[in-house]
C-alpha cells in the first residue's frame, strides 16, 4: 500500500497522482513506470497496488495539482518486495456450536426430545395474550412510570 497526506490546501483541495516504479523517475511524470490519479484528496490518501514483482525495489512519490500549481513529495521513497509471498497464517481451531462441524444446528446426541414424544399438540406455543398496545417490561414499581414503551 502506498500512502500519503496532504499538509496543507492552501484553500484549494488538489488532486492527487501517484507515481511508482522500478526506478526513480524524479519530478518527471514520464519516466515512473506507474501512475494512479486518486482524483481530489485532503488529508491522508493510499492506494493499494498490485501485480509488483518479487525481491524488487520499488520507488515511490505523489505529486499534487490545484489552481495554484503542481507540488511534488520530495524525496522520493522506495521499498523492497520480499522474495516470495509468505506463507498462510495458520487455522485456528475454533468450536462450533454443540461441536456440530457440519454446522446444521442439530444435536444428535439428544436423548430427551425426540419424535416420539415431540409433536405439534405438545410441544411449543403455551398461550399467547393479545396485548393493548402498551408492553410492561418485569421492573419495581418504583421504576414503572419510567419504563413504559409503546409497541407498534
Amino acid at each position: 500500500m502506498i500512502s500519503g497526506q496532504i499538509l496543507s490546501t492552501g484553500g484549494d483541495a488538489p488532486t492527487v497522482t501517484l507515481y511508482y516504479g522500478p526506478s526513480n523517475g524524479g519530478n518527471n511524470p514520464g519516466a515512473w513506470a506507474n501512475s494512479v490519479n486518486l482524483g481530489t484528496q485532503v488529508g491522508r490518501f493510499a492506494k493499494l497496488v498490485s501485480g509488483l514483482t518479487a525481491n524488487t525495489t520499488f520507488y515511490f512519490t505523489a505529486m499534487a495539482a490545484n489552481g495554484a500549481g503542481q507540488t511534488w513529495a520530495t524525496p522520493s521513497l522506495s521499498f523492497t518486495t520480499p522474495a516470495t509471498n509468505p506463507p498462510p497464517t495458520p487455522l485456528v481451531p475454533v468450536l462450533t456450536f454443540r461441536q456440530n462441524n457440519d454446522r446444521t444446528g442439530q444435536n444428535t446426541n439428544e436423548t430427551a426430545l425426540t419424535l416420539a414424544n415431540v409433536n405439534s399438540n405438545t410441544f411449543g406455543k403455551l398461550f399467547s395474550q393479545t396485548l393493548d398496545g402498551y408492553l410492561w417490561p418485569a421492573v419495581s414499581p418504583a421504576q414503572r412510570d419510567d419504563s413504559r414503551q409503546r409497541c407498534s
